[in-house]
């Protein structure tokens, strides 16, 4: 049976070895991100350890107890494992996640109940696997989080995060058809490698987007921004650069905290009021600029009518300037007029403010 396991899972338990050790080793992410990773990875690995013995065992003559308490344990963490990924999906949502665990725990519940009685599943003398009624309570509960995690995806997609959109989408879609192929079969062991796959991936991709992104505000860095200069310059229409007003006040009258608040409100107004085709970068301390691509001047115009009107909903106040690219006009020269034109409109406030 070892020799088996290692043959046919040598690549899924590889990728677990490196995955568990990388968690460990990495001190960038928070202890509570890592923590979610980690027990998916583990709960896979549990699944992974449990079909393998079931499947051994399912090779007797006889019905065997530890079969049915393979059984069982498996069909309770399969939920738990796509689960856990649905926990890394909202791990920034206001909501009690708690929630998401009742399913769960009705399904081990109804898992387990095949120790005393056939509500759920049990095998025949001839050691031949029978569905009680309550036997799709698993595939129910995975569909259940399946469900709402193409709910996550299409909230990712609204809220124009379209590669984590796209990435749970693919996990979604992964884990139904490693679902279908084992009904199909009648066979386990899909679903294991799949889930450590999808972790594994989404991990990578999670770690990729923190040195992206700006901690603070999650507008993408000053390194995204030269990057993506480079990279989507013939299609870069307009630089839009942005100043948050009398920052140095806020933090020297009500502390930083205070500052950092007054930094992630514009943030989360210039994202509401870009399009698609627009990103939001923060350059400085409390300078952003945003890149816009195949924008004209008049839908420019409106993006920065509604950052002004975002604003003026919050108790600050922000500058902005905008460049259009002209021919033979490069990039260095564009973030300058966007710059300049940027203070003019911080000088044209204060005048305001004086009148």
């Amino acid at each position: 049976m070892l020799q088996d396991f290692i043959y046919s899972n040598y690549a899924t338990c590889l990728i677990v070895l490196f995955m568990v050790v990388f968690l460990i080793t990495n001190t960038t992410f928070d202890r509570k991100e890592t923590a979610l990773f980690m027990r998916a990875i583990l709960l896979a690995v549990v699944l992974l350890v449990v079909d393998t013995v079931e499947s051994w065992t399912a090779g007797f003559d006889h019905p065997t107890v530890l079969r049915v308490w393979m059984s069982a344990i498996g069909y309770t963490v399969r939920p738990l494992c796509i689960m856990c990924i649905l926990h890394i999906v909202v791990r920034n949502r206001a909501m009690k996640r708690y929630l998401l665990v009742i399913p769960a725990i009705i399904n081990a519940v109804i898992s387990f109940s095949a120790l005393v009685c056939d509500v759920a599943f049990s095998y025949d003398a001839n050691n031949e696997f029978v569905r009680g009624p309550l036997g799709w309570a698993p595939f129910v509960v995975s569909g259940l989080y399946l469900f709402v995690l193409i709910l996550c995806s299409i909230r990712y997609f609204k809220e124009k995060n379209y590669y984590e959109a796209l990435i749970v989408f693919a996990i979604v879609v992964a884990a139904v058809c490693a679902v279908g192929l084992e009904m199909i079969y009648g066979k386990d062991g899909l679903i294991n490698g799949t889930i450590v796959i999808s972790v594994t991936f989404y991990y990578l991709f999670f770690h990729t987007q923190t040195f992206k992104r700006d901690h603070l505000t999650k507008a993408l860095n000053r390194r995204s921004f030269y990057m993506d200069a480079v990279k989507h310059w013939e299609s870069i229409t307009a630089v839009i650069g942005i100043d948050l007003n009398f920052l140095k006040i806020i933090n020297d009258t009500k502390g930083h905290e205070a500052g950092d608040l007054a930094l992630k409100t514009l943030a989360e107004c210039v994202d509401k009021a870009i399009t698609k085709g627009c990103y939001l970068y923060r350059v400085g301390g409390d300078e952003f600029f945003v890149l816009c691509n195949r924008k004209s001047e008049e839908q420019v115009k409106r993006i920065v009518n509604t950052i002004k009107m975002e604003m003026a909903n919050t108790d600050y106040r922000c500058a902005v300037g905008v460049a259009m690219k002209v021919p033979g006009m490069n990039f260095d020269m564009m973030c300058i007029e966007a710059d300049k034109a940027m203070y003019q409109d911080k000088i044209a406030m204060k005048k305001e403010a004086v009148c």
